[in-house]
């Protein structure tokens, strides 16, 4: 009897050193773990970091954005990427989006730029939250507290989102911009390409670059109005069930040499969108001139009999 005991009390012993060791790897495996995100967020800010200071363009406005498209696809993420790409797309076509650089938190260049006090906050196996400072001597903000969540792809942590001091989850905001607004770019691309055929004839020395929507009505079928007028150049354009009716499209009009911006009026008929009249750089509505010149024409031929 006595030997059972003994030998009972060395298997509670022995699996309870077991259970120990388990919890000091478990434990050892986590530091690890937070250790590489840390260093992973220090590699990548480095290097960011480093291009800014060496090739942040001249003109103040931050880095060109084939850099800015490199950092994306070597340090965040596929979700990030995919909505970056989108709202891209709604900057080239709706008049643009970005006014900070999620990278410097601010805009210009940026100045000495910096992370410090990093801290892994929360983790699991593929995901982390990650806060740390970031120092930018150009920013009204030096110093001021940076989240990124961080996810693992392919065995590399890569960056989801960016979180600024205001709490705003970047990745979520191009998501809300994307809601808001992708559901009209499908009638921009309508637009502007039955304008480019419109305008695909032979002008000898004329052609068009840099052609947008900047605005445009459409008939509202969920409020009473029977017409609204929509600002593309804002990205708070709401979610609604519409029928785009009229656009200004703004283009680049070159002519042997010169250039002159110049607005084309489009309106839809019977589901096709026309050019109704094109306004010149000094406000002149070509249609109304011509509409003005056939009026005077009538007069002075009344006058006449």
């Amino acid at each position: 009897m006595r030997k059972l005991l003994l030998l009972s009390v060395i298997v509670v012993a022995l699996v309870a050193c077991s259970n120990r060791g388990d919890v000091s790897n478990a434990t050892k495996d986590q530091q690890l773990d937070t250790a590489a995100v840390i260093q992973r967020v220090e590699e990548i800010y480095g290097a960011v970091f480093k291009v800014y200071n060496e090739e942040g363009s001249l003109d103040n406005l931050g880095l060109p954005d084939e850099r800015r498209n490199e950092f994306n696809a070597l340090y965040c993420s596929t979700e990030w990427n995919e909505a970056f790409n989108k709202v891209e797309e709604i900057h080239r076509l709706l008049n643009g989006w970005w006014e900070r650089d999620y990278w410097i938190m601010g805009d210009g260049l940026g100045l000495n730029l910096s992370i410090s006090d990093i801290k892994v906050v929360s983790m699991d196996e593929d995901k982390a939250v990650v806060e740390f400072q970031l120092h930018n001597s150009d920013s009204a903000l030096p110093v001021q507290p940076v989240r990124v969540i961080m996810v693992k792809e392919n065995g590399i942590w890569k960056i989801d989102t960016f979180i600024d001091q205001a709490n705003d989850d970047w990745k979520k905001e191009m998501q809300r911009i994307i809601k808001s607004t992708y559901s009209h770019v499908n009638e921009i691309h309508s637009i502007l390409n039955e304008f480019r055929k419109a305008m695909e004839q032979d002008w000898h020395n004329l052609s068009i670059s840099d052609e947008k929507v900047v605005a445009a009505d459409y008939d509202n079928k969920t409020k009473d109005d029977d017409v609204v007028y929509v600002d593309l150049s804002s990205d708070e354009v709401e979610e609604m069930d519409y029928d785009y009716t009229k656009a200004d499209v703004e283009f680049q009009l070159h002519n042997s040499g010169s250039t002159q911006s110049v607005r084309a009026i489009m309106v839809k008929k019977n589901g096709t969108w026309k050019i109704d009249t094109f306004i010149d750089e000094a406000g002149k509505d070509c249609k109304k001139e011509m509409q003005e010149y056939v009026k005077q024409n009538n007069h002075r031929a009344k006058n006449n009999k």
